[in-house]
């Protein structure tokens, strides 16, 4: 928390930002998602909601932060099948435990 005569950055054009990972999106983003934002991605299937996800949590896990995925929709073990194929995905993540799954029925 900031001292009490400074007053936190709310102006999302200037607060610190949290890069996606996605070097386009990055740069569309003035270097990524205001850091503190709650960000909701939304869209038909198949238009890469899940993945985007994943590649920014793969980036901020990669990066030191601690990462969670919840997953409302599919199973981890059905996301895990789909994602193993993609570049930037690092296994080891989840075994370091810096890359949470949880399934929520």
């Amino acid at each position: 928390m900031p001292p009490d005569d400074e007053e936190p950055d709310s102006d999302p054009l200037t607060r610190e930002r949290c890069p996606t990972g996605i070097e386009g999106l990055d740069n569309i983003l003035n270097g990524g998602i205001p850091r503190g934002n709650t960000i909701l991605f939304t869209g038909s299937c198949g238009t890469g909601k899940t993945t985007l996800s994943l590649e920014f949590l793969v980036h901020g896990a990669l990066a030191g932060e601690n990462c969670l995925f919840v997953s409302v929709t599919e199973s981890s073990e059905k996301l895990m099948k789909n994602v193993i194929p993609y570049d930037f995905f690092d296994e080891t993540l989840i075994k370091k435990g810096k890359l949470v799954f949880v399934d929520m029925p």
